[in-house]
């Protein structure tokens, strides 16, 4: 899998590749040795003895299990932890066997808890988890060397007459002695526990480790602890190798558990508790994908035809972005092995290897049953921003037309009239000055004729093409303005349009109102959002009328799904910031 807090991402989501004889070599090692140690034994306490070498073997091969994951010390204490359950029924050599099987009893539940502590983690940082290493080593080995010199010595398996150099042996009874050493050992059971309950809810995490190893561990210690509590009460009336049968077969039915639980993810696909969703949108795909991977963070990101990608509005993302170092990512296939989607999540989500890869493989139906709808709203979108485009477009120049014949055509006719009037009076008081008057109405008449021209001559902006900023600056020169213009980011495509549009409305309004010596326009689009600013100088004081230009470009703005803001201050200048996704 791909997480690029551990190592660089591959392209393909791959599951760990297994072998049978890998996993089995380690738990028939320690079974066969653990049938060498325990033949005497046999006669006497056949349950016990099958358990004890059942028990040994199967922590020993999900040691060799995990060490295919790549977790090597956590293969190693499971090994270890095998070994050490021997151990327990050792004491059946004489004279050496009773002391090593009383001193280790226990370290198994320490080499548990190093597994729940490094489990996908290398350097656990809370103090809890640091201390496994003293508490382990404190509470089983440290406590039954100290009780050592107080039992009686034939209690280990030594002769009667046999010196021994505490001189207060004997002083401890036997029962008292097994009361404080399995309670000590219930002491440890629950810090394993607990340990392992942090590491499924690791702190400021929002997100649980769903693990088959975490829980099996920390179920496993939680259910030892109760075995060693009950046989803590019933001290007297329950042996050690009665109490170490009944924890083995808790142990057993944990270690089960783990292959158990991929079996059935392998068959029916990670978390397929969870159905996949019945009605199939865009949102419920991304509510059903934070649903089975417990990240609130996850995200469905499609694949669109281009080779870019769609999130589930239809809006584009990077990919650069989308795969940065410290975020978890891996394609989702479909049903011909093409890629339909990219999930992105936490950089946890990738720990359970087996898990995430069975899921991808189930989500690529679903991936693909949505996919054509998010490919439909990116359209719409695409059709959106061209229909706002020519909205803003038609708006602008009838805006010009209104202009220019008040500015224009309507003062010079009027100055006709007027001439008109004139004519009149002239050609009654001075026939010669009736040429001149006649000369200058055939000079006005003509230079009305050449602004009609001009005004049906009017044609749409012309669309920018990938030089923005050249454009920008044209139509600033045409209304005398010389604004500094930066341009920058990704190219905007269909945008591109609307955003000239939107910024030669603004520096209109910056013409005509503001009176500025100094104006910036900024453009930037990062693959997500095009972000837009027009600021300048002059004297402020702008505010947002629906019925007037900066409410109508407020309106196209959040139609193309962005949103708009006014900040003028009076006499402190105006900047107008708009910001629209990118489509």
């Amino acid at each position: 899998m791909s997480t690029a807090a551990a190592a660089a991402p591959s392209d393909e989501p791959r599951a760990p590749a297994r072998t049978m004889w890998r996993t089995a070599t380690p738990g028939v090692a320690v079974a066969v040795l653990g049938l060498l140690l325990l033949l005497p034994l046999f006669p006497r306490e056949p349950a016990f003895a099958l358990v004890t070498i059942a028990v040994a073997g199967a922590v020993a091969a999900l040691g060799g299990s995990v060490a295919q994951d790549g977790e090597r010390l956590c293969a190693f204490a499971l090994g270890f932890a095998g070994v050490l359950w021997l151990a327990l029924a050792v004491d059946v050599h004489v004279p050496w066997g009773p002391v090593v099987s009383w001193t280790s009893t226990g370290l198994p539940a320490a080499a548990l808890g190093c597994v729940l502590v490094h489990y996908r983690r290398r350097h656990p940082q809370a103090r809890f988890e640091r201390a496994l290493p003293v508490v382990g080593l404190g509470l089983t080995v440290g406590v039954r060397l100290a009780l050592l010199p107080f039992v009686e010595p034939t209690g280990l398996g030594f002769p009667s007459d046999a010196w021994w150099p505490a001189p207060w042996a004997g002083t401890l009874p036997a029962v008292s002695a097994l009361w404080i050493a399995r309670g000590s050992l219930c002491v440890l059971l629950a810090y394993v526990a607990m340990l392992g309950w942090r590491s499924l809810h690791p702190p400021q995490v929002r997100r649980s480790r769903r693990w088959p190893v975490l829980v099996a561990g920390t179920a496993l210690a939680a259910v030892a602890a109760v075995v060693q509590l009950v046989a803590l009460v019933l001290a007297g009336s329950l042996d050690r190798h009665a109490s170490a049968t009944a924890t083995g077969a808790v142990v057993l039915l944990g270690v089960a558990f783990v292959p158990l639980v991929r079996a059935i993810r392998q068959g029916f696909g990670a978390g397929s508790v969870h159905r996949l969703p019945r009605v199939r949108t865009p949102e419920t795909a991304a509510a059903h994908v934070r649903e089975i991977t417990g990240d609130p963070t996850a995200e469905l990101l499609y694949c669109s035809v281009d080779g870019g990608l769609l999130d589930m509005t239809g809006h584009r993302r990077t990919r650069e972005e989308e795969t940065r170092p410290g975020r978890f990512w891996a394609w989702v296939p479909g049903a011909d092995g093409e890629r339909v989607a990219l999930l992105t999540g936490h950089r946890d989500l990738g720990g359970d290897c087996e898990a995430l890869h069975e899921w991808l493989r189930a989500a690529g139906p679903l991936a693909e049953s949505v996919r054509p709808t998010v490919l439909l709203r990116t359209r719409l979108a695409r059709l959106t921003a061209l229909r706002v485009a020519e909205e803003l477009a038609h708006a602008e120049e009838r805006q010009r037309f209104r202009r220019d014949l008040h500015d224009g055509l309507h003062q010079t006719l009027a100055a006709a009239r007027m001439d008109l009037d004139g004519l009149h009076e002239v050609a009654l008081n001075d026939v010669g000055g009736t040429e001149a008057v006649i000369a200058g109405l055939e000079a006005k008449m003509a230079v009305a004729l050449d602004q009609v021209r001009s005004l049906g001559g009017v044609a749409a902006p012309p669309e920018p093409d990938a030089e923005l900023a050249t454009v920008i600056d044209r139509a600033a020169t045409a209304l005398r303005l010389t604004p500094r213009v930066s341009v920058t980011g990704t190219r905007l495509g269909v945008l591109a349009l609307p955003v000239f549009l939107l910024v030669r409305e603004a520096l209109t309004n910056v013409a005509k109102h503001a009176g500025a010596a100094v104006v910036d326009v900024r453009v930037h689009s990062d693959g997500r959002r095009v972000d837009i600013a027009v600021s300048d100088d002059g004297r402020g004081g702008a505010v947002v009328d629906d019925e007037g230009g900066i409410g109508l470009m407020r309106g196209r703005v959040e139609e193309l799904g962005g949103t708009l803001a006014l900040d003028s201050p009076p006499d402190g200048g105006t900047t107008l910031r708009a910001s629209i996704p990118c489509v």
